[in-house]
């Protein structure tokens, strides 16, 4: 009996000091396994962040999101006018949070001379602009903006405008985007009417100085709108407008309507034509007798941030 129980215990202890091993390695790659961190979650793609709503993201990016974009384009024209024209505009868009910033400048220059000794012009055509929007929802937004404008062959000197709005994404799908913004303004006009005074025209002299001001100022309702669609090969189309009317019949409207189409070159450089049409009229545009519309084909490069 002794034998016996000496040989079971034996045969026992070979048994744990098998089965312990194996099972203390399986509780340790347990163990690792539990303690193991789970994989970092992959990165955000953040591509065309400006055209989305803050909310489109989820998370929420937390770092400062920043976007630039510059064109430029110079055309020159010899026969019946001779002389060179320059266009460069800038957007540049930031984005914390729900909030985005966005300031667009955008800069004409026209020097010309007519044939049959007809003249010359030598204009000069800017505008700033600086929105702030807030992201209601992932379709509405709050907005508020101030903007600059300059148009010297019209005399006017400058157009301050402040208006605050409410967006709406109207239409989303397949890459493509539809927003509407409506807003009310107020802007303030300053003519330079010494330089409207020395066209040699009686007509247009006696109509200037038939004006009750030069300087005036009044508040309207606007309406914006911007769509954009990417195709394949990374092609993309853009179109924007706006167009106010003033409550006063005296300061008529005003209103603008881009559109463009970028073709990558190499990374950070497109080819982007664009077309832009200009209309405007007011009692003070009448009295010189001038076109209310003007518009401006353009080819160019586009570097992009």
């Amino acid at each position: 009996m002794p034998r016996k129980r000496s040989l079971c215990l034996e045969v026992c202890c070979a048994v744990c000091l098998g089965i312990l091993p194996s099972h203390c390695a399986a509780q340790a790659a347990s163990a690792a396994a539990v303690q193991q961190p789970a994989a970092a979650p992959a990165g955000q793609n953040l591509a065309n962040w400006w055209r989305m709503n803050s909310l489109d993201f989820k998370p929420m990016p937390r770092q400062w999101l920043g976007h630039v974009d510059v064109t430029l384009a110079y055309t020159n024209a010899q026969g019946n006018t001779t002389g060179s024209t320059f266009n460069g505009k800038i957007d540049f868009s930031l984005r914390k949070w729900r909030f985005t910033a966005r300031s667009t400048g955008w800069l004409q220059k026209q020097n010309i001379t007519y044939g049959f000794n007809a003249g010359s012009a030598h204009v000069t055509q800017n505008l700033l602009r600086e929105q702030g929007n807030f992201d209601i929802t992932k379709h509405t937004s709050l907005i508020g903006g101030v903007e600059d404008y300059t148009f010297t062959l019209i005399f006017m000197n400058d157009r301050f405008t402040e208006y605050g709005a409410f967006g709406v994404e109207a239409f989303k799908r397949n890459k493509q985007k539809l927003s509407f913004v409506g807003a009310l303004g107020y802007s303030e006009f300053q003519f330079n009417s010494a330089g409207m005074l020395s066209i040699p025209s009686p007509i247009i002299h006696a109509a200037v100085l038939a004006l009750p001001t030069t300087s005036p100022s009044g508040g309207g309702a606007m309406i914006m709108q911007a769509y954009s669609l990417e195709l394949p090969h990374k092609l993309t189309v853009t179109q924007s407008g706006n167009y106010m009317k003033f409550f006063n019949s005296y300061l008529g409207h005003q209103g603008m309507i881009n559109a463009n189409f970028d073709v990558p070159i190499v990374k950070h450089v497109s080819f982007s034509p664009g077309y832009q049409l200009i209309d405007q009229d007011n009692r003070i545009i009448d009295a010189l007798g001038v076109k209310t519309q003007d518009r401006l084909l353009t080819a160019g490069a586009k570097l992009s941030w």
